[in-house]
């Protein structure tokens, strides 16, 4: 099932990794998404500007009705959880998953979105 939350993010940004083993990127890239070794950092609606929706879930129960954008698709190594943190280390959804996953980020802005699907495919 699906999972949901609405926050604040700190300095406009999330990180989606194994809040256990993920190893962050040394660098962030001008882009929306910067893939690590296993992470993934992605740039969210500052934080003055108000809150972001939070969504991590089956990319079966990725919502087709909504205007997102696929900013990125991949693999990612886990140790078996895959979660979205802030930039405090505070877990803010996770779930299990099978070790190395798929996943896809889907936006609805390129630059500040204020809703961020993290979808996870089968294996």
């Amino acid at each position: 099932m699906s999972q949901n939350v609405r926050v604040v993010t700190l300095n406009a940004l999330i990180l989606v990794l194994d809040p256990e083993t993920g190893v962050l990127p040394t660098d962030l890239d001008a882009g929306p998404v910067t893939v690590g070794p296993s992470s993934l950092v992605v740039g969210t609606l500052n934080p003055v500007d108000g809150e972001v929706s939070l969504n991590l879930g089956m990319v079966s129960e990725f919502p087709e009705d909504e205007r997102l954008e696929l900013r990125w698709q991949g693999m990612l190594e886990t140790s078996g959880r895959l979660g979205i943190i802030n930039v405090y280390n505070e877990v803010l959804l996770d779930m299990l998953v099978a070790g190395t996953v798929e996943v896809s980020i889907w936006t609805n802005h390129i630059l500040e979105p204020d809703v961020v699907w993290v979808a996870v495919h089968e294996s």
